[in-house]
């Protein structure tokens, strides 16, 4: 038999399912109990002394808490996790926190320093194998394309990530793709094709349960094309 776990490893453990809890309700657009459960999970994490292990709590503490509104703070425990991610070579890690630093930059207009970020991320996603994180990275650098006017960059940037989230069977980053695919077609001149992009991207946010992101796509739509007669059953 192998060797009971310690206490500091039972902690630890605990503080890790404690941040995939978190993470979880993250992606329900259950924001306010995600920051409560991370920073659980974090305080747990520092009372160990485990640096290594926190910077997935960190990331996507990081990553709610600008959804919350609060970027000051978000940054803070962003560059707390690429900290500690470089300093032990956890790819994956770095790669994380550089997307929300260049979602943030992108959101402050910032655009250069966004795109720095993201491509470093993507970079890294690429070499390591990271599909789903792959398809993140160019929805960031497809809004970053779209704000700065390249339109037709951006639609290429977001097919892309569409194509992958289908291949991995990521609901959610589908229904992003698909929403900023939408948003991409509008400024093309697409109309048709936008209406089409919203319609499927409303569907899947209300099929998975993610309410949230089911109101800012219609909202979207609303703000952006008169509505069509309801169809396959969604109500405008």
């Amino acid at each position: 038999m192998g060797e009971r776990p310690t206490e500091r490893q039972r902690g630890i453990l605990l503080a890790q399912l404690q941040a995939w809890a978190g993470w979880f309700s993250f992606h329900l657009g259950q924001f306010a109990e995600s920051a409560e459960i991370l920073h659980a999970s974090l305080e747990q994490l520092q009372c160990w002394q485990a640096d290594a292990e926190s910077v997935f709590t960190l990331n996507y503490l990081g990553a709610v808490t600008r959804y919350l509104g609060d970027v000051d703070t978000a940054v803070t425990h962003l560059n707390t996790a690429l900290t500690i991610a470089r300093q032990n070579n956890d790819q994956f890690g770095t790669s994380v926190a550089l997307n929300n630093l260049g979602l943030i930059a992108s959101q402050q207009t910032e655009y250069e320093q966004a795109r720095t970020l993201c491509q470093e991320s993507l970079t890294i996603k690429r070499a390591i194998g990271d599909r789903w994180g792959t398809a993140i990275s160019l929805t960031y650098l497809g809004r970053i394309a779209q704000a700065t006017g390249e339109h037709q960059k951006a639609h290429e940037y977001f097919q892309e990530s569409l194509t992958i989230s289908e291949s991995v069977g990521d609901r959610r980053w589908q229904a992003f793709a698909l929403r900023n695919l939408g948003n991409a077609a509008h400024a093309l001149g697409q109309d048709d094709n936008a209406r089409r992009y919203y319609e499927q991207s409303l569907a899947i946010f209300r099929t998975i349960g993610n309410q949230a992101e089911a109101e800012r796509t219609l909202s979207r739509w609303r703000e952006l094309l008169p509505p069509p007669e309801p169809t396959n059953g969604i109500n405008l």
